[in-house]
């Protein structure tokens, strides 16, 4: 602890102090920049009273000095926890033993340990390439062009063009894009890519040039085994024009926006090959990418820093997530620490709607990162990857607030807050602790236990229609009569071929010549046969069949005698109504939930139609490949996921087993097939957190197979 009357370190002399931007309050600032560590330090009026007169040696006399010379009322306090500032980012000289052993100490505490150190260079490292700041001295006098007006405005004017042009041979145009799903596409895109993102952070380095700043390096920056290229512009922070610092920020979007226009014009007049889609990635989806990544404030890329510049906010995240976190412990805890910035009411709330987006953002992001990862990678690495994604970004921030929250004075907390507090979390607590969940809410259809389509057995004419749609009927009694000519003159012709060769077979023994060619004939005799027996057969099949003693439902509407109709062609449907069944679906999830006997409810779509009461007869022992009944994925918020293979069956999205249930009184069915609904399962009771648990036990099953 230093005492007031304690001799100051001097300050270091290779600092150096700029003007610095008018704070939003109005207030000046300056700017500390240390070349050693590339940092840089905003500090206030205050503050650059006091430095201006450290060289006074102690902090009473500094705090004396302040007072006689200016307006600001301080004391040596200020001074000291200034000195304390400065002290804990080297900003002073160390001398002596005791300065020594500090530094050596603040050095040693700074080492992470090499697992921390692996992981941080896995989430992001740089690899600096160059120093390219006389690269961009020699460079900026030859291009110094493109960033005046007159050009950007002939940038705009050759984008409108490029786009009236393209909108002409729009076809054309969008003909470009399948070239990229080869494999040769995909390396052009992707050279064409980084080739842009080069001109990218040229742009970046250009305008910080022009402004008079000092580009320290560039080079690539990988965060999570993903490259990219960078420039650092940290100079930026030392130009007291906000305006132009924003104007850095946004020049690498600027520039691929510049380079997509001129594209866009370009791509009209190119032959067709490997230029001309280059061309078409930086037309198109390169700079779309750009500004979807780029753009965003969520993430410390380019649209973070523009966002900070409006807001003239410098470390914007950090304060924005010191206020928010503020703003929790107030809600939650009733903390009545004094805000952690001097804010507007609406400001305060900008900064912390920005940070709260910006966490959920985050966890968002990460758990994306964190499957992409696991996907990537092998199962084992791809696990601990993943795993180390979830704990240090969203599970460690977590539990380093939580762990703050003891050690805040019990003087500032209202007891109020942290029992209303207390209140919500034990509801959430019973909410996902205690057996709530006793039902199960599956999509179902009612309909006839036997219940069988029949097709056109070929292409054929509808003869006769002896059973309209209402007929009771016996199993095999006719429904459809077809008539198929084709096939009449092929059963014709086979009649014909076994008649004639019969007749050979009987008169081979009255011609010499033919008596060697009579097992030839027999053979002949014995196919013409088996050719003719399966003609009649296709033959008698045109009169279609009722399959099962039942109703005759939907003969195919409009169709009349005359009629063709195609091989496979759906006629109709039959059901036996004698007894009803309900088919429903139920998850993977809920399938260890419910037994045979549990009893159930058909909640039918039809409002007229009553509640059946049913029990559980069987559960099917494999998840449905298919579905058997299509009507069960138009079912609105009840309907089962589903996607069409092309054999244009609905396969379902995710597991799902068939459970056939009983109605335990007789149910009378409609004229309709199946009756829509859905089924509630009085199932065994389950917590929320148990069925997380069963769900993350499932995949860790699942994915189990090393």
């Amino acid at each position: 602890m230093i005492r007031p009357d304690a001799l100051l370190a001097p300050l270091r002399e290779e600092l150096d102090l700029d003007t610095g931007p008018v704070d939003a309050d109005g207030a000046p600032s300056w700017t500390i920049s240390d070349p050693a560590t590339g940092r840089m330090y905003r500090i206030g009026w205050v503050e650059f009273e006091m430095l201006r007169r450290w060289h006074r040696g102690t902090p009473a006399s500094v705090a004396a000095a302040v007072q006689a010379e200016t307006t600001l009322d301080i004391g040596a306090e200020e001074v000291l926890e200034l000195a304390g500032f400065l002290a804990h980012n080297h900003l002073l000289q160390a001398r002596g033993e005791k300065a020594t052993a500090v530094f050596l100490k603040a050095k040693a505490a700074s080492k992470e340990h090499p697992l921390k150190a692996l992981l941080h260079k896995y989430l992001f490292f740089r690899i600096p390439v160059a120093r390219p700041d006389a690269f961009y001295g020699r460079l900026l006098p030859w291009v110094g062009w493109v960033m005046t007006p007159g050009f950007v405005l002939v940038t705009v004017l050759a984008g409108l063009t490029g786009l009236f042009l393209v909108v002409r041979q729009w076809e054309a145009f969008l003909a470009s894009f399948p070239f990229f799903l080869s494999a040769q596409g995909i390396i052009g895109a992707a050279s064409s890519y980084a080739l842009l993102k080069v001109l990218h952070e040229l742009g970046h380095g250009l305008v910080a040039k022009r402004f008079g700043l000092r580009l320290k390096s560039v080079g690539i920056a990988v965060m999570v085994f993903y490259p990219m290229f960078y420039t650092d512009t940290t100079e930026a922070w030392r130009l007291p024009d906000r305006r132009r610092r924003m104007w850095i920020g946004a020049a690498g979007m600027a520039t691929e926006l510049l380079v997509a226009c001129w594209a866009l014009l370009v791509w009209n007049f190119l032959p067709d090959g490997p230029l001309r889609s280059v061309v078409f990635v930086w037309a198109t989806s390169a700079w779309v990418l750009t500004l979807l990544v780029n753009a965003s404030p969520f993430m410390r890329f380019d649209g973070y820093y523009l966002f900070a510049d409006w807001l003239n906010v410098p470390n914007l995240q950090p304060q924005a997530f010191g206020l928010a976190r503020w703003r929790l412990r107030r809600w939650i805890l009733g903390d009545q620490a004094p805000c952690p910035m001097e804010l507007t009411r609406r400001r305060e709330w900008v900064l912390t709607g920005y940070a709260y987006f910006t966490w959920l953002y985050r966890l968002t992001l990460f758990l994306g990162i964190a499957v992409v990862v696991y996907q990537a990678a092998f199962k084992v690495l791809g696990i601990v990857l993943a795993g180390i994604e979830v704990v240090w970004f969203i599970l460690r921030p977590l539990v380093a607030e939580l762990r703050t929250w003891p050690k805040l004075p019990k003087a500032r907390l209202r007891r109020r807050n942290i029992m209303i507090s207390a209140g919500v979390v034990v509801v959430a607590l019973v909410l996902v602790l205690v057996p709530l969940r006793h039902r199960i809410s599956a999509p179902g259809l009612m309909g006839a236990e036997q219940r069988s389509y029949f097709y056109a057995p070929a292409a054929a004419m509808v003869a006769a229609l002896p059973a309209p749609p209402g007929s009771q009927l016996a199993e095999g009694a006719p429904v459809v009569e077809l008539r198929s000519p084709e096939l009449e003159f092929r059963l014709e012709q086979a009649r014909l071929r076994v008649a004639t060769l019969r007749w050979q077979a009987e008169n081979v023994g009255q011609q010499r010549d033919m008596v060697a060619r009579s097992k030839l004939f027999e053979l002949e005799l014995e196919t013409a046969e088996a050719d003719l027996l399966a003609l009649r057969a296709e033959f008698q099949s045109l009169t279609v069949r009722a399959p099962l003693a039942g109703r005759v439902h939907e003969v195919q509407e409009g169709m009349r005698p005359g009629d063709w109709v195609p091989r496979g062609e759906p006629l109709g449907y039959m059901l036996d109504a004698t007894r009803t069944v309900v088919d429903g679906y139920i998850a993977e999830e809920d399938l260890l939930r419910v037994q045979v006997g549990d009893t159930a409810w058909f909640v039918p779509r039809n409002p007229d139609l009553r509640r059946v009461r049913l029990r559980i007869a069987q559960i099917g022992e494999a998840a449905l490949a298919e579905l058997p009944e299509p009507e069960v994925t138009e079912l609105g918020q009840e309907a089962l996921p589903a996607r069409k293979s092309q054999e244009e069956k609905y396969v379902p999205v995710s597991a799902t087993y068939r459970v056939r249930l009983v109605p335990e009184e007789p149910v009378a069915l409609g004229p309709g097939r199946l009756e829509p609904g859905h089924v509630l399962i009085a199932a065994a009771p389950e917590s929320f957190v148990r069925m997380v648990w069963r769900r993350f036990v499932g995949v860790l099953v699942r994915e189990s197979g090393f």
